[in-house]
């Protein structure tokens, strides 16, 4: 089901180099399974530069073993 819902912002400032690791936190739905969330990286300076990525997630049942935090790179 596609909510149109936005869960998270996060601004960043300059990047120096050719990386940069960034953390968001968002909340995840009470209803368990497969989602796929989409992450829009918008640039303001640079036209051409904007990117969006679908992440697919499984929400499970939480417990102390299953709260990590997950890296997702993009390349």
């Amino acid at each position: 089901m596609d909510s149109g819902e936005l869960l998270a912002v996060k601004r960043m400032g300059q990047v120096r180099g050719s990386s940069s690791t960034v953390s968001l936190s968002f909340y995840t739905p009470e209803d368990l399974g497969r989602r796929i969330y989409t992450v829009y990286l918008i640039n303001d300076a640079y036209l051409g530069m904007d990117q969006q990525y679908n992440v697919p997630l499984e929400i499970i049942e939480a417990d102390i073993s299953s709260q990590v935090n997950t890296e997702v790179n993009f390349e």
